[in-house]
């Protein structure tokens, strides 16, 4: 079966709604290049199985009608079949439809995930997710292939070696299925007379218990956001395929023998393939600093301090979309956060205010205080006391109009040493070693460019 996974140009198909031919529906699927849309037409609006295009309005009684018609609420998931390929479209919805004054028209429908490959329309939940992104190998560190050249006398190359080895995958996560996976390909070009090798790291969760795409996703998304906190570069997925028990690719006497991973099309999460960042990052911390236990604790701090910990990842994604005001303000938050779940979860009496009757944070300098006394001796920031009293004008001057805002620079400067206590904080919960990644300032995306503030 030849599966087109770009979609760039419109495939001409069928729509599949039964078992017999009647069940059928023409239609276009395409790549708009902003979204992906499945293009109806019809003869007559109501001749459209469900009458899913009919405007409709409500009756005094609740119901909803079109004169003698009612229409059917959108399929979640469907079906589309074109030559020897099929697409499962989940996550259906109506974009638009339009007709002429003779009848004819077209109905747009949109869905949120294609699955390339799919056979039937029995994806609403997934039993497996897998997604990769840039800069995956180099952070966990496991490359599936080595080349070593031979070069002669002048230095030139004369032998060149390049080996691809298939490494195991490492389960992280047990309870929910969650893996990395080291993977390789290779690609020989008769056109082009050239051999093109890959390697990449997966991420995969895997369950017997079918679960929702958005449950797998914020897995997926834990890890890709982590690997952005330690380089302070955002990250798309390049790459995810799903799988799903009821559609193997091969059974023998009732028992599977073989999943079907298909690969998806989607625009959320965007899946760019195109993409060609490397970034060759120097990561403040990485899988070889943390190992299994890291990754786990991180999972588990993103309940424990869920407000902090969701902050810290968006900035890690949006911060080059966002206003340094607008970043200062939600770094500020962040590490008022982390302050509190460090005073709330060791029961830090001096540092609560009592006088509700539930325990609330004290003052914003007692919580930096409490992140502080984390790193030891081994603060990262020349001044932390005038580091301390800048941070707290600067977040009090962002959040309330009756008090002076700090100047740009100032407010910058600022902004950039907490995002570094977050990141290093955060390194030091998840076991990393403090000295190293101080030593890593210098080359962080964010420490080069306030080396005169760092120790």
């Amino acid at each position: 079966m030849s599966i087109n996974v770009e979609l760039t140009e419109p495939l001409i198909g069928y729509i599949i709604t039964g078992l017999n031919s009647e069940s059928t529906i023409p239609a276009v699927l395409r790549d708009t290049g902003t979204r992906i849309e499945l293009c109806v037409p019809f003869k007559d609006i109501g001749t459209v199985p469900g009458c899913w295009f009919v405007s409709s309005w409500k009756e005094p009684n609740g119901g909803v009608s079109v004169g003698n018609q009612i229409p059917n609420v959108m399929p979640h998931e469907l079906l589309f079949v074109c030559s020897a390929a099929s697409y499962t479209l989940v996550g259906c919805r109506i974009g638009s439809s339009g007709f002429s004054a003779f009848g004819p028209g077209t109905g747009v429908v949109i869905p949120t995930y294609v699955v390339c490959g799919g056979r039937q329309n029995d994806y609403a939940k997934i039993n497996g997710l897998r997604t990769r992104c840039p800069d995956l190998v180099r952070w966990f560190d496991l490359s599936s292939t080595s080349c070593s050249a031979k070069l002669d006398e002048l230095g030139r190359c004369k032998d060149v070696n390049v080996h691809s080895s298939t490494i195991s995958p490492i389960s992280i996560d047990e309870r929910i299925g969650l893996s990395i996976s080291p993977h390789f390909e290779v690609a020989e070009s008769s056109e082009t007379d050239s051999i093109i090798s890959r390697q990449s790291v997966l991420i995969e969760t895997k369950m017997d218990r079918a679960e929702s795409w958005d449950y797998h996703l914020s897995i997926h998304r834990v890890i890709k956001d982590l690997v952005s906190i330690t380089d302070w570069n955002p990250r798309e997925f390049t790459d995810m395929s799903v799988m799903g028990s009821d559609d193997p690719q091969r059974v023998e006497a009732g028992t599977v023998i073989q999943d079907r991973w298909s690969p998806v099309v989607s625009y959320y999460p965007l899946v760019d393939r195109g993409s060609t960042n490397n970034y060759r990052s120097r990561f403040l911390f990485s899988y070889q600093d943390i190992g299994d236990t890291g990754i786990k604790k991180w999972l588990s701090l993103r309940e424990e301090c869920k407000k902090g910990m969701t902050l810290l990842s968006y900035l890690a994604r949006e911060h080059n979309h966002l206003a340094i005001e607008t970043v200062s303000t939600l770094v500020g938050i962040t590490l008022e956060c982390v302050g509190w779940h460090i005073v709330s979860s060791e029961n830090q009496e001096r540092r609560m205010n009592r006088r509700y009757s539930e325990p609330q944070p004290g003052t914003y300098t007692q919580m930096l205080d409490a992140i502080i006394e984390k790193f030891n001796d081994t603060v990262p920031i020349l001044n932390v006391a005038e580091w301390k009293d800048t941070m707290r004008n600067v977040y009090v001057g962002n959040k309330h109009a009756e008090t002076p805002a700090p100047d740009f620079q100032t407010m910058y400067q600022t902004t950039m040493q907490g995002l570094i206590i977050l990141r290093m904080w955060l390194g030091i919960q998840l076991g990393a070693d403090i000295v190293k990644m101080q030593k890593m300032l210098g080359q962080d995306e964010i420490g080069k460019k306030i080396r005169n503030f760092l120790v």
